[in-house]
């Protein structure tokens, strides 16, 4: 009977899913890298409704499919107010306020939708925003902060009318509504950033592992070595390490101004003999996850080597080293579409 990679459990045949190296959310690709008898359904449903539902809905390279054409407007999904993308906008008089993405259903397009908030105007004519919860209580207002003898308040565009006068009448403003203002939320200027959480970590180990049981033998992937990545990606503990950064993995692209179009995973011992998995989801931020710490495997492993995943032309791309700069890794493919 196969044995499942994760649990390391001997289960029939049939209790075993197909599974993706890489989930099909972010591709539908030619000659995908597919799992057979390796992942049984228990720890295939344990991972598919949480992380593997967090990276597709919740990260910025999950948002990214709609961006890329991976996905539709109209299958956008996302966690709404609990997103743990946060979203700053960068410019103007809604400086600094919070949003969230979401679906308008009408339009069938992706729009920003402010957290509940109010802005109190400083004597510089820029507003500091404020969550329904954390108004300052006006008694405790600085005036020299917030000149304005009437306060005055910017309730921003999208956000519920009658929720903000309540929540400014609790804290003792006397306020009164004068009309929506004309500002846009549709064509502005965002920081967006996303907490490299346990939950990210684990999904992103979920691949890698993946990646490295699709090109090598039961004996390897079975070994003690891996029982501490396989722990983390189904329970979160113990835990592995994974860097992040926002570096290039393909040599030629790290002095270069564009980058190609597609994601990217490669395999590596270092020089401590350590499994090296890096990870880059359309090209943007690199995760390097050590699958094990001085792998001391008495089976041959294989590595050296990666895959590209074009999302332009949906094909599969071998990577190689070059003699001449390992462990440094170039990319050997005719064709591909750079971001610019």
């Amino acid at each position: 009977m196969p044995t499942c990679i994760y649990c390391k459990v001997d289960k029939k045949p049939d209790l075993f899913n197909k599974e993706h190296v890489l989930h099909d959310s972010f591709g539908s690709f030619n000659n995908t890298l597919t799992l057979i008898n390796k992942v049984c359904a228990s720890c295939n449903s344990l991972c598919g409704d949480t992380i593997d539902r967090l990276l597709a809905r919740d990260t910025i390279e999950g948002f990214k499919r709609t961006q890329y054409g991976l996905k539709k407007n109209e299958d956008f999904k996302t966690e709404g107010k609990s997103s743990k993308i946060k979203i700053r906008v960068c410019e103007g008089l809604l400086k600094g306020l919070a949003a969230y993405l979401f679906l308008d259903q009408k339009q069938k397009k992706i729009l920003l939708k402010p957290l509940p908030q109010i802005g109190l105007r400083k004597g510089c004519g820029t507003y500091d925003f404020f969550a329904f919860e954390n108004i300052p209580s006006f008694e405790l207002t600085s005036y020299n902060k917030y000149p304005c003898s009437e306060r005055m308040i910017l309730i921003p565009p999208g956000v519920d009318i009658d929720d903000a006068i309540e929540a400014l009448k609790s804290k003792g403003y006397n306020y009164s509504y004068t009309g929506e203002s004309e500002l846009d939320l549709e064509n502005i200027l965002c920081e967006v950033t996303r907490v490299i959480d346990i939950e990210l970590q684990r999904v992103m180990a979920k691949i890698a592992f993946n990646f490295f049981a699709y090109f090598n033998d039961e004996n390897v992937i079975l070994s003690h070595n891996f029982d501490k990545v396989r722990n983390f990606v189904l329970h979160g503990q113990p835990l592995i390490k994974i860097k992040v950064d926002n570096e290039s993995i393909l040599d030629d692209e790290k002095t270069a101004n564009s980058l190609r179009l597609g994601h990217i995973i490669t395999l590596e011992k270092d020089h401590s003999n350590s499994i090296i998995i890096q990870i880059s989801l359309f090209n943007t931020f690199r995760y390097t996850v050590e699958l094990s710490g001085n792998n001391n495997s008495n089976y041959a492993v294989n590595v050296g080597f990666g895959r590209f995943f074009d999302v332009h032309n949906m094909t599969i791309n071998e990577i190689r080293k070059t003699p001449l700069l390992i462990p440094s890794i170039n990319l050997r493919i005719p064709k591909v579409k750079i971001l610019m």
